[in-house]
C-alpha cells in the first residue's frame, strides 16, 4: 500500500470480496480498497464502503483503525464536495490519531485539514494545522513528507502576505525534494514558488520554475499540467504576451479542478478584455460567476470555521463533563471511605466501650470479693482472739 498502491489497488479488486458476514474481513477490505484508491488518485464519489469499515472501526479499541477510518471518511466527504463532513472527520481523527504514534497519518491528517483551511481563507487554523503536520513529518523523517509541509508553510505564509517567509518555505522544500529525487514534491513547490515570483513582481524567476515544473510533469505527472499550464499563462499575461498566454490559459481549462478553471477563466477574461474581444469576454465572465457561485457553496468559510469552533467546544465541554464525573465519583468514594472509617472507628469504639464495661464488672466483682475476704478475715481474727482468751483461761485453770 505504501510502496506501491497501483499493485495494492489491482490485488484488492481482483481477490474474492469477504463475506459481510465476517465482519473484520470485510470492513478490512472497505477500509483497503477506499486507502488504494486514494492513493491512486481515483477521485471518490460514493461512501458506502468507507461507512462500512466505520461502523465497524469505530467500536474497535484499536486507536489506529478508528483513526485511519475516520482519515479516510474525511478524504471521501472531501472528494464529494461534503466539507463540513470532512471538517469534522478529520478532526476527529486527528484527535484520535494523536494517542498514536503513527506519524504518517498523524501528518496526512493535518495536511488535509491545514488544505481545507487554506483554500477557505482561514490561515490561523491552516498554519496550526500545517505547522502540526511539519513537526510529524521531521518525527517520521521522511523526505517526501517534509518536502510537502515545507511546502505547506510555504502557502500559509502567502495567505499572510509574508512573501519573504514564504520564498525560504518554498527553497527548503525545493532543497530536500532535490536531494531525495521526489518529482512529485518538486513539481508542488515548483509550481508554488512561481507564485511567490509573480507576486514580487520578478516574472523571469516565475517562468523559469513553471517551466522545470512544465518538464517534469509532461514526462511523470500529466494529470498535475492544468495548474501548471494556468501559471504559465498568467506569467505570460503580465509580461504582455498575450497569444502565448491565450494559448496556455486554453491549455488550462482541461481540467475536472474547479479552483484551476476558475482562475483560468477569469484570467480570460482580463484578456479577451484587454484586446477588445469583448464578446469572449462577455463569455468568460459569465463561466467565472457559475464557477465562482458553485466553489463558493463548497467553500462555506464560516461554516468550516464554525465546525472548528463547535468540535472544540463539544470537545471542552466533553473534558468538563469528564472532569465533573470524575469530581463526582471521586467525591462518592471519598465519602464511601470516610464511612468506613467512621464505621471501624464506632465498632472499635464500641469494642473498647465493652472491654472498659467488662473490666469494670470484673474490678466491681473482685472488689466485692475482696470485701468479703476482709470481713472473713476480720471475723477470723475475732474468733482467734476469743480463743486465744479460752485458752488463757484453761492453762490457768490447769495451773491451779
Amino acid at each position: 500500500m505504501q510502496r506501491c498502491p497501483n499493485s495494492a489497488l489491482v490485488v484488492l479488486d481482483s481477490m474474492e470480496v469477504p463475506s459481510p458476514s465476517d465482519k473484520f474481513q470485510y470492513a478490512t477490505w472497505c477500509l483497503l480498497i477506499t486507502q488504494a484508491r486514494d492513493k491512486n488518485y481515483i477521485k471518490h464519489t460514493s461512501d458506502s464502503l468507507i461507512n462500512i469499515a466505520l461502523a465497524y472501526f469505530e467500536k474497535q479499541d484499536d486507536p489506529v483503525w478508528k483513526a485511519s477510518t475516520l482519515y479516510y471518511e474525511g478524504r471521501v466527504n472531501q472528494d464529494m464536495n461534503n466539507v463540513e463532513e470532512a471538517t469534522d472527520f478529520y478532526l476527529r481523527a486527528r484527535d484520535v490519531a494523536k494517542n498514536t504514534t503513527d506519524y504518517r497519518l498523524l501528518c496526512l491528517i493535518n495536511t488535509h485539514l491545514g488544505t481545507l483551511y487554506a483554500y477557505r481563507n482561514l490561515p490561523d487554523l491552516a498554519f496550526e494545522a500545517y505547522k502540526n503536520a511539519h513537526t510529524y513529518s521531521m518525527q517520521l523523517k521522511d523526505s517526501t513528507f517534509i518536502s510537502n509541509t515545507y511546502s505547506a508553510l510555504g502557502r500559509v505564509s502567502m495567505l499572510n502576505n509574508n512573501l519573504q517567509e514564504g520564498l525560504d518555505n518554498y527553497k527548503k522544500a525545493i532543497e530536500i525534494a532535490e536531494q531525495s529525487g521526489n518529482l512529485k514534491s518538486l513539481t508542488l513547490a515548483y509550481g508554488e514558488i512561481s507564485t511567490v515570483y509573480q507576486a514580487l513582481s520578478m516574472l523571469d524567476s516565475s517562468m523559469y520554475y513553471l517551466k522545470k515544473s512544465k518538464k517534469i510533469e509532461e514526462k511523470y505527472n500529466a494529470s498535475a499540467l492544468s495548474q501548471t499550464y494556468l501559471g504559465i499563462g498568467e506569467t505570460y499575461y503580465y509580461m504582455g504576451l498575450s497569444d502565448s498566454a491565450y494559448y496556455y490559459l486554453e491549455k488550462a481549462l482541461n481540467t475536472i479542478n474547479p479552483y484551476t478553471k476558475q482562475d483560468a477563466i477569469h484570467a480570460l477574461y482580463y484578456l479577451c478584455r484587454d484586446l477588445g474581444k469583448y464578446e469572449d469576454a462577455i463569455k468568460y465572465n459569465e463561466q467565472y460567476w457559475v464557477y465562482k457561485d458553485s466553489i463558493d457553496n463548497i467553500n462555506r468559510s464560516s461554516e468550516i470555521a464554525k465546525i472548528q469552533a463547535k468540535y472544540e467546544r463539544e470537545k471542552l465541554l466533553n473534558i468538563n463533563n469528564g472532569l465533573e464525573n470524575r469530581i463526582l465519583w471521586g467525591s462518592i468514594i471519598l465519602l464511601l471511605i470516610i464511612f468506613v472509617l467512621i464505621f471501624f472507628y464506632q465498632r472499635e469504639l464500641l469494642k473498647k466501650e465493652r472491654i472498659i464495661k467488662e473490666s469494670r464488672k470484673q474490678l466491681q466483682i473482685r472488689l466485692n470479693q475482696l470485701h468479703e475476704n476482709e470481713s472473713i478475715i476480720h471475723e477470723n481474727e475475732n474468733l482467734i482472739g476469743v480463743l486465744s482468751i479460752q485458752m488463757e483461761e484453761y492453762v490457768g485453770s490447769q495451773d491451779i
